[in-house]
């Protein structure tokens, strides 16, 4: 149910600004070494991040996406202390890049490790070599419905997020995530937030 309450303006632009300042933070750890994603081995040394082992706050789950008529997967890291409390969360969602899949933020980064102390919820989807768009070939393969409407749909719905525009955020590898701000209702990015990498836009 939820609560007929409205939040007063200075209530919700400090928890706004809250938000805002935990992504910025966390994008700027993780894009800080996104370049190990498609360095050549033989010129850059890759970092060796420990590999994640599920647990309470890290999660692997599949479900069923309507738009795809498929079962998906994602993995999901929860804040500390999420089982003991009753409190909801501001959620990013983490978008991996071309031939990568749901795994790789957590297993090619110290991703678990930058988020460990935010009061966040990461929630990253697989979506193949899709670029997270319906495909103009293949009918069923509705990969831009499946991130809007099925998979924040599943993340409100099973997780205490804040089912709120002010209280998401998006991010990842491709440039097509400029196009989702609008369709997941996620705050703008800074102007001067880094473009990784991905595929031209007209904008």
């Amino acid at each position: 149910m939820k609560n007929a309450n409205h939040h007063s303006p200075v209530l919700v632009s400090n928890r706004r600004t809250s938000i805002l300042t935990e992504t910025i933070l966390l994008l700027a750890l993780l894009f800080a070494g996104c370049s190990l994603f498609f360095a050549d081995d033989k010129t850059v040394a890759r970092a060796t991040p420990s590999k994640p082992h599920l647990s309470s706050t890290l999660r692997d789950v599949t479900f069923h996406s309507s738009s795809l008529n498929r079962d998906m997967h994602y993995r999901v890291i929860l804040p500390r202390g999420y089982d003991s409390s009753e409190k909801r969360y501001p959620a990013l969602f983490l978008l991996h890049g071309l031939y990568g899949d749901f795994t790789n933020w957590s297993t090619r980064t110290n991703l678990v490790d930058d988020v460990s102390d935010l009061n966040l919820i990461v929630a990253m989807p697989d979506a193949g070599n899709s670029w997270y768009v319906n495909s103009a070939s293949n009918p069923d393969d509705k990969f831009e419905d499946y991130i809007v409407k099925d998979f924040v749909a599943e993340i409100d719905e099973h997780y205490r997020t804040i089912p709120e525009g002010y209280a998401r955020a998006i991010a990842g590898l491709v440039v097509v995530i400029s196009w989702f701000i609008n369709r997941v209702n996620c705050p703008r990015p800074l102007p001067n937030a880094p473009k990784p990498s991905g595929i031209p836009t007209s904008r």
